[in-house]
């Protein structure tokens, strides 16, 4: 919720570190990734954004919302 929040309120790097310590505590959880990588390629961290996506990929390599993403690389 406080990486959802940071992230309407703009504030990228925050809702990248927040969204970060949830994929820390679920690592399989794909939505988590696919809004890690989102905050983060809007914080202009685009290395995050790529590790994330691409981990989420592995666990849903055909969901259309990510690979809409990963043409954005």
């Amino acid at each position: 919720a406080e990486a959802r929040a940071a992230y309407e309120r703009r504030q990228f790097v925050r809702a990248t570190a927040r969204f970060g310590d949830a994929v820390a505590a679920d690592p399989g959880n794909a939505d988590l990734l696919v809004n890690w990588g989102t905050a983060a390629w809007a914080a202009g961290d685009t290395v995050t954004a790529v590790v994330a996506w691409h981990r989420a990929a592995r666990i849903e390599p055909l969901a259309p919302d990510l690979q809409a993403r990963i043409t954005l690389l």
